[in-house]
């Protein structure tokens, strides 16, 4: 039994990592459908302009560190708002409000985070489209800055 509760736990915790602990519980207590439910919800995509020419001119261990860096603060940002990140590709992020916990203040929770990822220097350009969030990253310069910060900023 002990042995039980310790997979347990170590499934919870590992699994926390990944979507935020209100999500996580809900899957984990069965109370999300795995079959799905059809819903609106806002999605947040964000990339890096003129990515493929600095990967290119950039040593692999740079482009890596500064990547991690970038894919840190957004995550941060998105999971403060209660956003979930679906997938990274490349450069880019993709999220989702509101699912798979509907929230009613699902639209309003993506313009948060794009405002709040404004906030941390990455976002030149925001646009809301039907409650969607859209960020548009700077410059790899910009990755680069935070990357050498010793304590990057916080979602607010």
């Amino acid at each position: 039994m002990v042995r039980g509760l310790r997979e347990r736990e170590a499934i919870r915790e590992t699994f926390g990592r990944y979507v935020s602990p209100e999500v996580r519980d809900e899957i984990l207590a069965g109370r999300v459908s795995g079959a799905g439910v059809q819903r609106d919800v806002p999605i947040l995509f964000a990339d890096l302009r003129d990515f493929t020419p600095w990967v290119e001119a950039s040593p692999p261990a740079e482009v890596v560190a500064d990547l991690n860096a970038y894919f840190s603060e957004m995550d941060a940002a998105i999971h403060a708002h209660g956003g979930l990140v679906l997938q990274f590709i490349g450069d880019e992020i993709e999220a989702v409000f509101g699912a798979p916990i509907e929230d009613v203040r699902r639209a309003d929770a993506a313009v948060a985070a794009a405002r709040c990822i404004g906030g941390i220097r990455y976002c030149a350009r925001q646009a809301t489209t039907c409650g969607a969030a859209v960020a548009s990253p700077p410059s790899r310069a910009t990755v680069r800055a935070l990357a050498a910060q010793d304590s990057p900023p916080r979602a607010r």
